[in-house]
């Protein structure tokens, strides 16, 4: 139990020490909103799908940003470790980006409290075409993620996380952002769940440094019918 923590005080000690050359430069502060609608289901005994919609914006509602759609597939090992799969992409006035993504989650799960551990690899691109006829190289990255949960009265679950990005290249190794997030999941009624969403994050490795601040407001709705169940020790699914 208490190795959670700890693992989380050395993820925000790398990230910071990573990157506080940049961290004392000077930072352009943009605020977003966002918008997003998402399906999800658990399949037989081990595996979750889920497709998502989110609309990004300018600061409230003042000029659009982007489309991004997401797909992932998840699979439970058992209690504790969920390899996944997603696709992101994204569609703006200005190009378009391609992510392939695999990660590895451990859940520990502790009564109304659970905390997760996930360690991701994704290449992004401007198109799906072979790398030869990119006209510029994909960016890989290493992303690794602290998440805390806790289930709340009146169906509300409460969540908070923090998480890091290097970019790896083939002579050196970058922080390339970090971010803090909270989130509040409410369930209104029975598998209709409207999620409220606050990120700070915060950009490293560029010439005009960004520190974001998005809020994003959700719909979800859960397409398995039968013993579906968001709070308590039995549920596998980490469902952001």
């Amino acid at each position: 139990m208490r190795r959670i923590p700890n693992v989380c005080c050395a993820l925000l000690l790398t990230m910071v020490m990573s990157g506080g050359v940049r961290a004392q430069g000077t930072y352009f502060h943009d605020f977003e909103q966002w918008f997003g609608v998402k399906l999800s289901g658990q399949y037989g005994k081990n595996w979750s799908l889920s497709t998502q919609y989110v609309l990004r914006n300018y600061g409230f509602l003042q000029a659009f940003k982007g489309s991004y759609y997401y797909a992932q597939a998840r699979y439970a090992i058992n209690k504790h470790w969920y390899p996944d799969a997603q696709i992101r992409i994204v569609n703006t006035f200005y190009d378009d980006a391609y992510r392939v993504e695999f990660g590895l989650t451990y859940r520990l799960r502790m009564k109304k409290n659970a905390y997760f551990l996930r360690l991701a690899y994704f290449n992004e691109r401007e198109h799906l075409l072979p790398d030869e006829r990119l006209h510029h190289a994909p960016d890989h990255y290493v992303r690794y993620r602290f998440r805390y949960r806790r289930d709340l009265p009146k169906r509300l679950i409460g969540s908070v996380s923090l998480e890091g990005w290097t970019k790896v290249k083939v002579d050196e190794t970058v922080l390339k952002r970090w971010a803090l997030s909270a989130e509040l999941d409410h369930e209104i009624i029975d598998r209709h769940h409207i999620l409220l969403d606050y990120l700070y994050q915060v950009e490293y490795d560029t010439d005009f440094p960004v520190a974001l601040h998005a809020v994003t407001l959700g719909y979800e709705f859960v397409l398995t019918k039968k013993k579906y169940k968001r709070r308590g020790g039995k549920d596998n699914r980490d469902d952001r």
